[in-house]
Protein backbone atom coordinates (compact mmCIF):
# COMPACT_ATOMS: atom_id res chain seq x y z
CA UNK A 1 0.00 0.00 0.00
CA UNK A 2 1.47 3.32 -1.06
CA UNK A 3 0.26 5.21 2.02
CA UNK A 4 0.54 3.04 5.16
CA UNK A 5 -1.50 5.59 7.14
CA UNK A 6 -4.47 4.88 4.93
CA UNK A 7 -4.67 1.22 6.02
CA UNK A 8 -6.12 1.86 9.51
CA UNK A 9 -8.58 4.38 8.03
CA UNK A 10 -9.80 1.86 5.44
CA UNK A 11 -9.98 -0.84 8.07
CA UNK A 12 -11.96 1.42 10.40
CA UNK A 13 -14.37 2.19 7.54
CA UNK A 14 -14.92 -1.49 6.65
CA UNK A 15 -15.00 -3.01 10.12
CA UNK A 16 -17.31 -0.74 12.11
CA UNK A 17 -14.91 -0.85 15.07
CA UNK A 18 -14.47 2.07 17.41
CA UNK A 19 -11.29 4.12 17.15
CA UNK A 20 -9.98 2.92 20.52
CA UNK A 21 -10.84 -0.70 19.69
CA UNK A 22 -8.90 -0.48 16.44
CA UNK A 23 -5.91 1.09 18.17
CA UNK A 24 -5.83 -1.69 20.80
CA UNK A 25 -5.64 -4.52 18.26
CA UNK A 26 -2.55 -6.71 18.45
CA UNK A 27 -1.03 -9.01 15.86
CA UNK A 28 -2.34 -12.01 17.84
CA UNK A 29 -5.93 -10.82 17.14
CA UNK A 30 -5.49 -11.32 13.38
CA UNK A 31 -6.51 -14.81 12.19
CA UNK A 32 -6.37 -14.88 8.39
CA UNK A 33 -9.87 -13.84 7.37
CA UNK A 34 -11.03 -12.55 10.75
CA UNK A 35 -10.09 -10.61 13.86
CA UNK A 36 -10.93 -11.74 17.38
CA UNK A 37 -11.96 -8.74 19.47
CA UNK A 38 -12.16 -8.74 23.25
CA UNK A 39 -10.96 -12.27 23.88
CA UNK A 40 -8.91 -11.39 26.97
CA UNK A 41 -10.26 -12.03 30.47
CA UNK A 42 -10.75 -8.32 31.21
CA UNK A 43 -13.38 -7.89 28.49
CA UNK A 44 -16.92 -9.14 28.85
CA UNK A 45 -17.75 -9.24 25.17
CA UNK A 46 -15.84 -11.30 22.63
CA UNK A 47 -16.68 -11.08 18.96
CA UNK A 48 -15.27 -11.95 15.56
CA UNK A 49 -14.91 -9.37 12.82
CA UNK A 50 -14.89 -11.02 9.37
CA UNK A 51 -12.53 -9.55 6.78
CA UNK A 52 -12.90 -9.63 3.03
CA UNK A 53 -10.04 -11.33 1.19
CA UNK A 54 -8.55 -8.06 -0.07
CA UNK A 55 -8.39 -6.50 3.42
CA UNK A 56 -6.99 -9.72 4.91
CA UNK A 57 -4.26 -9.83 2.25
CA UNK A 58 -3.44 -6.16 2.81
CA UNK A 59 -3.17 -6.67 6.58
CA UNK A 60 -1.04 -9.77 6.10
CA UNK A 61 1.32 -7.85 3.80
CA UNK A 62 1.51 -4.96 6.30
CA UNK A 63 2.64 -7.21 9.16
CA UNK A 64 4.72 -9.65 7.07
CA UNK A 65 8.08 -8.06 7.88
CA UNK A 66 7.39 -7.39 11.54
CA UNK A 67 8.36 -9.31 14.65
CA UNK A 68 5.66 -11.86 15.41
CA UNK A 69 5.49 -10.99 19.12
CA UNK A 70 1.81 -11.53 20.09
CA UNK A 71 1.45 -8.26 21.99
CA UNK A 72 2.82 -6.16 19.16
CA UNK A 73 0.24 -3.63 17.92
CA UNK A 74 -1.44 -4.36 14.61
CA UNK A 75 -1.44 -0.70 13.56
CA UNK A 76 1.58 1.54 14.14
CA UNK A 77 2.15 5.28 14.00
CA UNK A 78 5.03 7.04 12.22
CA UNK A 79 7.39 6.25 15.10
CA UNK A 80 6.56 2.52 14.98
CA UNK A 81 4.62 2.71 18.25
CA UNK A 82 0.98 1.78 18.89
CA UNK A 83 -1.39 3.98 16.90
CA UNK A 84 -3.45 6.29 19.13
CA UNK A 85 -7.05 7.38 18.59
CA UNK A 86 -5.98 11.01 18.15
CA UNK A 87 -3.46 10.06 15.46
CA UNK A 88 -6.11 7.93 13.75
CA UNK A 89 -8.45 10.94 13.78
CA UNK A 90 -5.70 12.98 12.12
CA UNK A 91 -5.30 10.27 9.46
CA UNK A 92 -9.06 10.37 8.79
CA UNK A 93 -8.97 14.16 8.43
CA UNK A 94 -5.97 13.91 6.11
CA UNK A 95 -7.74 11.32 3.92
CA UNK A 96 -10.87 13.50 3.82
CA UNK A 97 -8.83 16.51 2.70
CA UNK A 98 -7.18 14.48 -0.06
CA UNK A 99 -10.61 13.29 -1.18
CA UNK A 100 -11.84 16.92 -1.27
CA UNK A 101 -14.50 16.13 1.32
CA UNK A 102 -13.54 17.75 4.63
CA UNK A 103 -16.90 16.81 6.20
CA UNK A 104 -15.98 13.10 6.42
CA UNK A 105 -15.46 11.97 10.00
CA UNK A 106 -15.30 8.77 12.00
CA UNK A 107 -19.03 8.96 12.78
CA UNK A 108 -19.75 8.88 9.03
CA UNK A 109 -18.06 5.47 8.90
CA UNK A 110 -20.37 3.93 11.48
CA UNK A 111 -23.44 5.63 9.98
CA UNK A 112 -22.50 4.21 6.57
CA UNK A 113 -22.05 0.71 7.98
CA UNK A 114 -25.40 0.90 9.80
CA UNK A 115 -27.16 2.22 6.69
CA UNK A 116 -25.87 -0.72 4.63
CA UNK A 117 -26.93 -3.14 7.38
CA UNK A 118 -30.43 -1.59 7.40
CA UNK A 119 -30.73 -1.70 3.60
CA UNK A 120 -29.64 -5.36 3.60
CA UNK A 121 -32.35 -6.12 6.20
CA UNK A 122 -29.96 -7.38 8.87
CA UNK A 123 -31.26 -7.90 12.38
CA UNK A 124 -30.53 -4.80 14.55
CA UNK A 125 -29.62 -7.01 17.52
CA UNK A 126 -27.02 -8.92 15.49
CA UNK A 127 -25.57 -5.62 14.25
CA UNK A 128 -25.46 -4.34 17.85
CA UNK A 129 -23.51 -7.40 18.92
CA UNK A 130 -21.19 -7.17 15.90
CA UNK A 131 -20.35 -3.56 16.65
CA UNK A 132 -19.93 -4.30 20.34
CA UNK A 133 -22.57 -1.92 21.64
CA UNK A 134 -23.87 -2.81 25.08
CA UNK A 135 -27.09 -0.86 24.66
CA UNK A 136 -29.45 -1.38 21.70
CA UNK A 137 -30.65 2.23 21.82
CA UNK A 138 -27.49 3.41 20.10
CA UNK A 139 -28.18 1.21 17.10
CA UNK A 140 -31.87 2.08 16.98
CA UNK A 141 -31.05 5.80 16.80
CA UNK A 142 -29.38 5.12 13.45
CA UNK A 143 -31.79 2.38 12.42
CA UNK A 144 -35.09 4.24 12.53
Amino acid sequence: MENPHLLPVLFLYQSGLGKNELCQLNIRDFHGLSLEIGTDSATRFARTIPLNEEMAATLHAAIAGRTPHPDEPLFLNQRSKRLSASTLTRYIEEAARKADNPKISYKNFQSNLLTHAFLNKLDPIEVKDYLGYKNGRTILEYWY
